[in-house]
């Protein structure tokens, strides 16, 4: 049965992490394969919702009357900081509008139930904020980073808190198409240390992180009743 299993998302279902040296390298036991070890994995860096309706018109027939675990958001609400650290009124533009993300999810999900196929949603993976903070503004010069900063009025929070809007948003598109989505977040988010299950970029959950999430899903019988069962948040 696990054959029948396609994963289509983002490294996070990819498997891909930060290492000690903060290098970008990729799991061998990611979540899915521990659940699913015969599964295939779509899973790409950089993907978007985007993405994914082109990844779905390259595997059509690999697609095909599986069940497809969606695990996209991550990169779409990805914010241009390059251009908020050069302008102090900088407009917010996320990589994918959250209605435009709205819209091509839920045509996502229609497109594979036109194939026979049988979609599941993965809620987001918290962020760690201040590590996030960190990353994007790496490459900026200490004007740059402050500007950020500034732009955020000088609290971090502002990253979690349009992170998490984007993440809601994946359990009205569940409502809305009636698809089950399995919530990960609060498994994260129970831990009083989750920050350490997630990697120095404030984004990837490590090894720790992809084997909470593997456990989540076999909670809820997934390597059993083939996504049955969904948990609302």
């Amino acid at each position: 049965m696990s054959k029948e299993v396609i994963g289509l998302g983002d490294s996070v279902m990819k498997g891909v992490v930060m290492d000690r040296d903060l290098h970008y390298t990729t799991l061998e036991r990611p979540f899915l394969k521990q659940i699913a070890p015969d599964s295939e994995n779509l899973g790409r860096f950089g993907s978007t919702i985007t993405t994914g309706h082109m990844m779905l018109e390259r595997h059509q027939g690999r697609l095909a009357g599986k069940r497809v675990l969606l695990e996209f958001g991550g990169n779409d609400c990805n914010l241009n900081w390059e251009q908020i650290s050069k302008e102090k009124e900088a407009t917010v533009t996320a990589q994918t509008d959250l209605e435009l993300f709205t819209k091509s999810y839920l045509s996502l999900i229609e497109k594979l139930r036109g194939l026979g196929s049988q979609p599941v949603i993965l809620s987001l993976p918290p962020l760690e904020q201040d590590r996030f903070y960190a990353h994007v503004c790496r490459s900026f010069d200490a004007e740059g980073k402050a500007q950020v900063l500034e732009w955020m009025n000088g609290k971090t929070d502002f990253i979690t808190h349009w992170h998490e809007q984007y993440n809601l948003r994946l359990f009205e598109i569940a409502r809305k198409s009636d698809v089950p989505i399995i919530d990960i977040t609060s498994a994260f988010l129970r831990l009083r240390n989750h920050g350490d299950y997630i990697c120095p970029d404030g984004i990837h959950p490590n090894q720790a992180g992809q084997d909470l999430i593997a456990g989540v899903l076999k909670q809820v019988s997934y390597s059993v009743q083939g996504f049955s069962s969904s948990s609302g948040r």
